[in-house]
Formats: structure tokens, sequence, C-alpha cells
């Protein structure tokens, strides 16, 4: 970071040289954020893109393609992650392609530059980041949090001014360092001067030198001016002095006001032509500011040249840079006080031309720019004869932009050309659909009171104007973000409302709108409500093309069977969503869906679960989906640990290691299921022990309900590893009471009746039993069996000793050597060692041994005995 003029391209440049003269290979990616507005999206990542494809700006999609193509074949190995980098890949550069998933384009991206890393060290050089979007930002980001293993540098440049917009830009990254360039000192400033001038007097130098400031672009801006004045001749790589130059040197006494007197010393043709060009933006093609001044080609490439040899413009004659044969400036510096030389008159005729010419080009990606151009013609002159005709068009472009960013994963910069178009609304249905965009928008940010405002607004225009079908639309696609319980409440009733005004042929929205409701409806409780509504929306959904209908529906039934308890049916609808993402969905979709499936397995077959997690693992890790990789990663080290797979289980901790993210969920699981291993493998105490420092990390931000009865079933198997069953079995009654019907419920259960079976503790066997009275499945079942056998055990019941056979080969069949291991163990709690099968606890000794369960064989030695 550093003020203009400062130094940082010429550090930058400096780094490039380095890096060239080593004899490793380095992959070097250079973009510049331009200075529309609040910023293209991705433009700087897109140029970086078509730089390693060799993808010129003058390229028709066809060749584009070609070359795409070419470069991931150059660079990504595996034919089927190919196919999935290419389309998201190529959306990012203007080609059609899949959009919306933030997560999955953002992995795609990444996983572009991660497989470029393997082939050397790969720098990514971002320009002018006070500039950027704040999609580019957010993925900058995350390629320093997922991306860490990869030897992949990522430089930024920017002025301090982007510390406003990113207070945190940098911090507590791993790896990272902020370098800030700090103004040069007088002696510096007078040796970088004298080195390459000679003959300057010494009080004119320093009068330079106090007037620098310590930025060295006003020292070699002044160099320039005496320069273009006949003052100062070059010979060589240095000036001498040639002119009539007095002890006092007239030069200005500000960097900006150096610049103005400079570009004012030129001729007219050029200073007129610099100041077209200023409109075109920091870099520019020849038929770009043909476009803007008027003139043709023949006339103002020699002034092009002159400007070049003057060092007020340069040439990208890299042949490996996108943009090889544009101008530029030489400084963003003189950019700026070029433009701001041109009176409002000449800025709004120069805009229009502008927007005209890129309008012209028909370009997706530079649907920004053309939108900022006639904004800013708008703004230079309100109350000119066209000005609603300007704004139509502003309107019209910026929404362009919006659908853009958001089909890019940058929700924010959506919503921000959202709130600019909606300034230029000129009736009720432009509102409305402005402010549904903005309401989509702001939700996907998270910004859910910006969001619930614009909503609002939207559908009550909507209603207004008695379209229906947007105002359901709107209603049914929006984030449920952080509403209180009255706003919820509102939500619903307008969803109830609407769904009754919509015309009968439109199938697909009254399908969202029960879905939406079945969903609201669930989160508050009313599971009655919730199951009639997703009733009505999947025979609905039926008569709906298409999959997405049906995909809906399913997923909001799924879910509200699952909180009413009837997990079996849910399931029904998890296997159909599973399904239907296999035939048409990304492998983000598909990973969602297999996990939703594990959680909803879990209590009829673990192994089925544990088979789910690791494919979704598998799909989402392929992907590049990260945050979703982490939580099947974590489901999976659970679920393999339960089932007695250690070294499933140690590999996918591994795993989580290379994608362990600060202040996640995905370092709980870890730390949960590292616990529960060491629990097992001998060292109880020190599992409590990080059980205790996790609680005391993250115990108060767990307003997950999930979360805090994942830990307490968790604590409750190392307290019973440590002997201690009294505190294990009321740890997992808790986590039984939190959620009775949860995904962590049946562990609980488990763990509560082996707890308390060594406290031949009927009362807590039959809570347990209570509290889970809705769970089904194989698995549970053959839980209750196990309880059951010990109650009637300790009731002396006649039965006690044919049941616990029955239980212990039920798990024997069920090929769950574990499970089979502690039903063994409880066993042995409640009757004497003589009446348990012999056959069944040798078998349990010996699988224990070879899997190294010291905990649990040091309780099999104590309930033996």
């Amino acid at each position: 970071t550093g003020v203009a003029g400062i130094g940082k391209s010429r550090l930058v440049w400096e780094l490039q040289k380095y890096v060239d003269g080593l004899t490793e290979t380095f992959f070097w990616h250079q973009g510049r954020c331009p200075s529309y507005g609040d910023g293209v999206t991705f433009w700087a990542l897109a140029e970086m893109v078509r730089g390693r494809a060799r993808i010129a700006d003058t390229d028709d999609a066809d060749t584009v393609r070609v070359k795409l193509s070419a470069c991931l074949e150059q660079y990504v190995t595996d034919a089927e992650e190919r196919r999935w980098i290419e389309p998201r890949l190529g959306h990012l550069i203007g080609l059609d392609g899949p959009s919306g998933d933030r997560d999955e384009l953002f992995a795609a991206w990444r996983r572009f530059f991660e497989r470029v890393a393997e082939q050397g060290t790969t720098l990514l050089v971002f320009e002018d980041l006070q500039w950027a979007d704040p999609g580019l930002l957010d993925f900058v980001e995350s390629l320093l949090q997922w991306s860490r293993t990869s030897p992949v540098m990522v430089l930024t440049m920017a002025r301090p001014e982007l510390s406003d917009r990113r207070p945190m830009w940098g911090v507590g990254v791993r790896n990272s360092s902020t370098l800030h360039l700090d103004r040069l000192t007088d002696g510096d400033i007078e040796t970088m001067v004298t080195g390459y001038v000679d003959g300057l007097p010494s009080s004119g130098l320093a009068r330079l030198v106090s007037r620098a400031e310590g930025v060295p672009m006003y020292a070699v801006e002044t160099v320039r001016m005496l320069a273009a004045r006949g003052v100062l001749e070059q010979t060589g790589q240095s000036y001498r002095v040639v002119g009539t130059l007095g002890d006092e040197l007239d030069i200005p006494e500000t960097l900006h006001a150096l610049v103005a007197a400079r570009l004012d010393g030129l001729p007219e043709a050029e200073r007129s032509l610099v100041q077209d060009a200023s409109v075109a933006g920091h870099s520019f093609t020849l038929a770009t500011v043909c476009a803007v001044s008027g003139r043709a080609v023949a006339e103002l490439e020699p002034i092009l040249r002159t400007l070049v040899r003057k060092e007020v413009l340069d040439q990208d004659v890299d042949p490996r840079s996108p943009e090889r044969g544009q101008y530029r400036f030489v400084q963003s510096v003189i950019h700026e006080v070029a433009y701001s030389t041109l009176s409002k008159a000449a800025r709004r005729s120069k805009h229009l031309a502008c927007a005209q010419w890129y309008e012209g080009l028909d370009e997706g990606e530079l649907a920004s720019v053309v939108a900022e151009h006639y904004l800013e013609a708008y703004r230079s002159d309100p109350s000119a004869p066209d000005a609603e005709e300007v704004a139509d068009r502003a309107r019209l472009w910026l929404a362009r932009a919006g659908e853009r960013a958001s089909s890019l994963g940058s929700p924010e910069q959506a919503y921000r050309y959202a709130v600019q178009a909606l300034s230029l609304a000129a009736t009720q249905a432009d509102r409305a659909a402005l402010n549904a965009r903005a309401a989509l928008a702001a939700s996907s940010a998270g910004e859910a009171r910006a969001s619930w405002f614009h909503m609002i607004s939207a559908c009550d225009d909507y209603a207004a104007l008695g379209d229906a079908v947007a105002e359901a639309r709107l209603l049914s696609g929006i984030g449920r973000l952080d509403y209180t319980a009255d706003e919820s409440a509102e939500v619903a009733a307008r969803l109830r409302d609407v769904e009754a005004r919509l015309p009968e042929d439109n199938r697909a929205e009254r399908v969202d709108a029960l879905s939406a409701l079945a969903t609201d409806t669930a989160h508050a409780g009313l599971i009655d409500a919730s199951l009639g509504y997703s009733e009505r929306a999947i025979v609905l959904a039926q008569t709906v093309d298409g999959d997405d209908a049906v995909r809906a529906a399913a997923a909001a039934r799924a879910f509200g069977l699952m909180l009413a308890g009837r997990h079996f049916e849910a399931r029904l609808f998890l296997d159909a969503g599973v399904d239907m993402a296999r035939h048409g969905g990304s492998p983000t979709e598909q990973g969602r869906a297999l996990m939703y499936f594990g959680v909803s397995v879990m209590e009829d077959d673990p192994r089925a679960a544990l088979d789910a997690m690791l494919e979704c693992a598998a799909l989402t890790g392929r992907a590049g989906v990260r945050p979703v990789q982490g939580l099947a990663l974590a489901n999976s080290s659970e679920g393999a640990v339960d089932l007695g797979e250690w070294d499933v289980a140690d590999r996918t901790l591994a795993e989580m290691a290379l994608l362990t993210r600060d202040e996640s969920t995905d370092d709980d699981g870890a730390t949960l299921t590292a616990a529960m291993l060491a629990a097992h493998r001998g060292d109880p105490v020190a599992a409590l022990a990080a059980l205790a420092d996790l609680e005391a990390r993250r115990g108060h931000t767990w307003d997950s309900v999930q979360m805090r009865t994942w830990f307490l079933r968790v604590r409750a198997v190392c307290l019973f590893l440590a002997g201690d069953s009294g505190a294990a079995a009321e740890t997992a009654l808790t986590s039984i009471a939190l959620d009775s019907a949860g995904g962590n419920a049946p562990t609980s259960l488990w763990i509560a009746v082996q707890a308390a079976s060594a406290l031949h503790d009927v009362a807590k066997i039959r809570a347990a039993l209570d509290g889970t009275a809705t769970l089904r499945g194989h698995w549970t079942a053959l839980i209750r069996g196990t309880a059951s056998a010990v109650v009637a055990c300790l009731d002396l019941s006649d039965s006690a000793g044919p049941a616990i056979v029955e239980t212990l080969d039920a798990w024997s069949a069920a090929d769950l050597p574990l499970d089979h291991a502690s039903a063994t163990l409880c066993a042995l709690y409640v009757l004497p060692a003589a009446d348990v099968p012999a056959g069944h606890v040798e078998r349990a000794r010996t699988y224990l041994s070879d899997l190294r369960a010291t905990s649990l064989l040091r309780l099999y030695d104590a309930a033996s005995a």
C-alpha cells in the first residue's frame, strides 16, 4: 500500500525482473482493477486467465474457446476436472457458462491456478486494488485461505483508501505480510534526481526536493516537464541541463498541480487527445479513442506515438498480454488529472460517445463499463433534453451489470448496481423490479436489513400493480436471513396471500411458494402446517416440466419430515434428491444431496451414512468446493470412529488438516473426532482436556443445536471411556433433551445406554428410550434391543438371558464389530461373566485388541472382574 506515485508499480517491476533472472520457472499473472464506478466484476482476474491462455481482447468467441481448451489441456491433466473447470473459467472471461453458485465458481477458479502452480511457483499480481469490486476482494481472501498448500504468491497493490473498504485486509492471514511504502527521505529524493540529471543548480534542486515531499513520482514528473520545455536534454540513460534554468525552479507545489501543468504545456492536439483518452479509461484501444474523439486513425496514430515518446502514455507490447497493442497512461495520476480538466459538457458528450462505442461491441462483461459511461453522462447534466433517455440506457445496463455480477457470485456488487439503477427509476413498475433485484442481491450478500427493506418495498409495488407472479417469485426466492419472529410471520402471511392470488396456470411459481411456506413453517416449529404445504407442493410439482420444482418440493418435504421424526420417509425424498442430482446436478449439488442423505440415514445404516459422506467429500474435493468438503470430511471421520474404521478416520483427519480454517465449524469437527480417537486409544484424560479447551474457545458462539448436541455426545463418549459413567449418562441425556430427533440423537442414545448399563440405572435407560421414541431405523432398533435386554437383566426377568444372546447375535449379523463389542460390554455389566456367551466375549476382545482400543479393553477387564 502507498499513496499515488510512491513507487508501488516500480516495486512490482523490480520483482518481475528479479524473478525473470532466476533459474526456476515462474508463472506470472498480472491484472489491474479499472476505476469504473464500484469496479468491474472480477476484471483483474479475467485478465490473468486471458493472459495465461494467450487470449487477446480482439479474439472472437470461437477463438477464445479453442485457446481456453488448449490452456486447460496443458495445465489440468484430469479430463473430468477439466470438464468441470472449463465452463466456469469461460464464464469468467465472458463466455456462456454455469452461474450463480459462488462457492463452485470460486473453487473452479482457484483450482485452475492450483494446477498451474503444480508446474511452477505461480504469482498473481493485482494492481489498483482500491478500485476492485467486492467479489474480487472476497476471491483473493478465499485463495489465501483455501490454496495455501500450493506454491502461489499473491501480490496486491493499493492506495491507503482500500482500508476504508476492508480495514482488516491481509490481517490474520497465514504466510502474509503488509508492506506500506513510506515517503522517501529528502536525501533519497536528492540522490535519485542527481543520479540521472546533471547540472541542476543547488537551490533549484533543494526546491524540488522540498516540494516532492518524499513522493518519487513528483521528481520524475518534474524532470519530464523540464525536458518537454527544452531545459533538459536526454543523453543515454540520463539528462543534462542545456537551457536557461534560474536558481528557483518554477514548479507547482503538489503532484496533481505538477501533472496538470505538464499537460497544459502539451500542444492542443496532444492535450485534447489525452483528455479524450482519460474518458476511455486507464487503458484503451486506438478504436475506442477514435470513437470518443470523432477523429480518424490516421490522424491519431502519430499523436499517440508522440505521447508515448513523451512518457504520458505507454503501449503494451508484451506478446503474453491480453491487452497487447493497447495504450495506457504511464501513471494513474496522469489519467485522473487529465479527466479532471474536462468541463461537464465535454464529459457528457465524450461519455455518451464512449458508452455507445462499448455498447456496439455487445460484450456482456463490459456491461458495467457501458453503464458507468451512461451514468456519468447523465450526472454531468441531469436537465439535458435527452436526460431521460440517457437515464433509461444507464438503468438498462446497470441491470445487465447486476445480472453478470450475480452470475459470477458477487452479490455485493449486484446490490450496488441495483441501488444505482433504483435512483433512476421512472415508474412504479421500474421501482418494483429494481427493489426485487436489490432484495435478492442483498439477501445473497448476507445483508438482512437491506434485503428486508427492498423486499417489502417491491412486494408493496407488485401488489399495487396486481403482479402476483413477480411477487411470488420474490418471496419464494429470497433467503431468510436473521428475520425476527414477527418478520418471519409477515413473510409467511404474504406468501399465503400471494399463493391464493396466483393464476391457475402458474404452477411452477405455486410450487415454489408452497415449498417456501413449508420450510418457513417448519423452522417456526409448525410441523403439521409444514407437512401440509409440502404435500401440496410435491403433488403439484409433478405437473411441472423439469426437475427444479420437484427438487425444491422434495427438499422442503424432507426437512419437515426430519423435524417430525419421520426419518424413514425423509430418507425416501432425500434418496430422490440424490438421484436427481446425479443425473443433472453439478458436483456441488451432488455433494450436498449426499450430505443430507448421509445425515438422514445415520439412524438406520451407519455404513451407508459413512459411504455417502466419503463420496460427498470426494466429489466436492475434486470440484474444489472446500467448505462442503470440510464438513463432509468432519462427518466422515466421526462416522469412521463410531464404526471402528479408525484408519479411515486418521486419513480423513489428515485431509481435514489441509483444509483447516480459523474460526470454523470444520476445525471443531476435527477436534471432536480427534478427541474420540484419543479417548478410545487410551488417553481419555487428554481427550476431555481438549474438549474443555474447545468449549472455552467456542461454547459461547454455539447457537447451533446440532453443534451443541454433537459436542455433548462426544464428551459423553470420552467420559464413559474415562470410567465416569455417571457424568457420561447425564451428558448424553442432556444431548437427547436438546434435540431428540436430530442427527446426534441416535449416537447419544447409544452412549446413554452403555453408561447407564455400567451404573445399573434402569431409570436413565428408560429416559433415553423415551426421549428418542420417534427415532426409527435398523441400527437404532438394535440399540433399543440392547437397552431392553439390559433392563430385563436388571429387572431379574426370566427372559434376560435369551434376550442378551439374541441382541449379541443381531449385532454380529449386522457386521458392526465395534457396536457388537459395546453391546457385549453392556452384557458384562449386568450379568455374571459366566452367563455372557463366551464366543461373543472372545470375538469382542480379539477385535478390540486388533483395533488397539485400549480404553474399551480396560473397561472389559473391570466389568469382567
